[in-house]
């Protein structure tokens, strides 16, 4: 199963995508992910899936649809690839977990590691990035306890999605934490976070279900 998740308004949406079939994107109602932005065309892209992947095609619009950054006409998404249509950031998520700029190892397992540039380039990713912090996550207890976690892209999904889930987005003016379960609250220091999103400080405890997930946020020098 793959899915696009994104922020509207503060608040975390996600559609799954079929597995053979396509869904369009663009500011038109009629779109299976409607944006309200004026920066985004009527009908902006169209995300085709089938036995070989799923194709992100930009349907000839005004200002152009990016991924990792990259302005592109057509491309294949892989997990964690990051989507940019106007001012909105959509992260792709997939089953299978494909490198796209590099690997890092979390126990014996390779997954992507994103290398976002910083040179503020228009409609990077990288606009999201708090330019003068860097963080992690580390799980000091439950079934990850010990894992290290970067905190190394736009909107970071943490947990089970039928389960406790939540998501991380970074942003210029530092980091915030979203619940994305249903009925199943993440806490952030014992507090479950509802509705809008909570900002995240050097030291602050997550607890999804099980796992205690700690913040840490440092000054870049």
């Amino acid at each position: 199963m793959s899915k696009f998740v994104w922020l509207d308004k503060e608040k975390v949406r996600e559609m799954t995508i079929p597995e053979r079939g396509f869904i369009t994107v663009g500011r038109g109602k009629d779109n299976a992910i409607a944006l309200n932005d004026f920066q985004v065309s009527r009908h902006h892209a169209r995300l085709l899936c089938g036995p070989h992947g799923c194709l992100l095609k930009d349907l000839s619009s005004s200002n152009g649809v990016r991924v990792n950054g990259d302005l592109v006409q057509s491309r294949f998404l892989h997990d964690g690839d990051i989507v940019r249509i106007g001012d909105h950031v959509l992260e792709y998520t997939a089953e299978e977990q494909t490198p796209a700029y590099g690997t890092l190892t979390r126990g014996n397992v390779e997954v992507p590691s994103y290398r976002f540039d910083t040179g503020g380039t228009p409609g990077h990713p990288s606009e999201w990035a708090s330019p003068k912090q860097t963080a992690f996550l580390r799980f000091t207890s439950g079934p990850e306890k010990g894992r290290i976690q970067n905190i190394d892209r736009p909107l970071l999904s943490v947990g089970n999605p039928n389960s406790y889930y939540a998501a991380v987005s970074r942003r210029t003016n530092g980091y915030y934490l979203l619940n994305l379960g249903k009925g199943l609250f993440a806490k952030l220091n014992e507090e479950p976070v509802r509705g809008e999103a909570a900002q995240l400080e050097n030291g602050d405890m997550i607890t999804l279900g099980e796992s205690q997930i700690e913040v840490r946020i440092f000054d870049q020098k």
